[in-house]
């Protein structure tokens, strides 16, 4: 089966991941990484040639901490209401 070249914001690199713009800097990668499917997100900078890299600056998560990411949105969007 061929992997689709978009889907929604998520747009299919070169070597198989897909990516997401988050603003300039930052960026969400789907990607695969020994056989296991990794969530990143990280920070990016711009080379000379035009070429987007990764910097350090982020985290790979696993789909089980993704999962637990996402079961807990809604007490996070809490604790950002709590806080303004």
């Amino acid at each position: 089966m061929e992997k689709a070249e978009t889907i929604g914001k998520a747009v299919l690199n070169d070597d198989g991941s897909y990516m997401i713009k988050l603003d300039t800097k930052r960026r969400v990668q789907v990607r695969t990484f020994k056989n296991m499917t990794l969530i990143d997100i990280r920070e990016f900078f711009k080379t000379k040639d035009n070429e987007y890299r990764p910097t350090k600056k982020g985290i790979s998560l696993t789909l089980d901490a993704w999962k637990q990411l996402k079961d807990s949105i809604a007490d996070i969007d809490s604790c950002i209401k709590e806080l303004k």
